[in-house]
């Protein structure tokens, strides 16, 4: 498993914790309601309310983080498979995150596909980095091909800009970058 991937893994870990934590402090305030005398009641549902917001706070965070491991181990899967790609599965991807209801989570598609990209060109050029990068950018990146790649991530972060500049096909976005992968994959 990669660095990145258990790095993700403890923070939906920590989330899930704390949001945990939060239930719990829920569940303690609504039980001391119960049997509280009616003048410190009021206190207490204010304490409720308060403890319900911050449940609420930590259970967003957990489904943040939860999503980004999600879409990081969709991406690691699909750069990993190069130069194959999963077309059905990249489609069902792009139909999720092509709304403009979804901006945050296609954010968080091109932040972590980039970062894996860059990662990938780095151990391929350095020969240092992770065991996970080193082994799949030696599989995927051939020597001759290392500056191609470089472009292609270039080209894929302009691309990106310009899609979004001019509110352009986000699903279209995605099919396009993952086809220039696989083109430099297999050359």
């Amino acid at each position: 498993m990669s660095p990145e991937r258990n790095r993700l893994q403890a923070e939906y870990d920590a989330a899930s914790e704390q949001m945990r934590a939060a239930g719990d402090e829920v569940e303690v305030v609504a039980n001391a309601i119960q049997s509280a005398k009616p003048a410190d009641a009021g206190k207490l549902e204010t304490r409720l309310a308060k403890a319900k917001q911050v449940f609420e706070r930590r259970e967003r965070a957990a489904q943040a983080a939860a999503d980004r491991l999600e879409l990081y181990d969709k991406i690691a899967k699909l750069v990993g498979g190069l130069p194959r790609i999963d077309w059905g599965t990249l489609h069902a991807l792009g139909d999720e995150l092509a709304g403009a209801a979804n901006e945050q989570r296609f954010e968080m598609f091109y932040d972590l596909l980039l970062d894996l990209l860059a990662r990938l060109i780095r151990a391929k050029a350095s020969g240092e980095g992770t065991q996970p990068d080193l082994d799949v950018a030696r599989r995927v990146i051939d020597d001759a091909r290392l500056a191609s790649w470089a472009e292609t991530w270039e080209t894929v972060v302009r691309e990106k800009a310009d899609a979004l500049a001019l509110n352009l096909d986000r699903k279209t976005l995605i099919l396009d970058a993952f086809s220039r992968l696989e083109s430099v994959a297999r050359r």
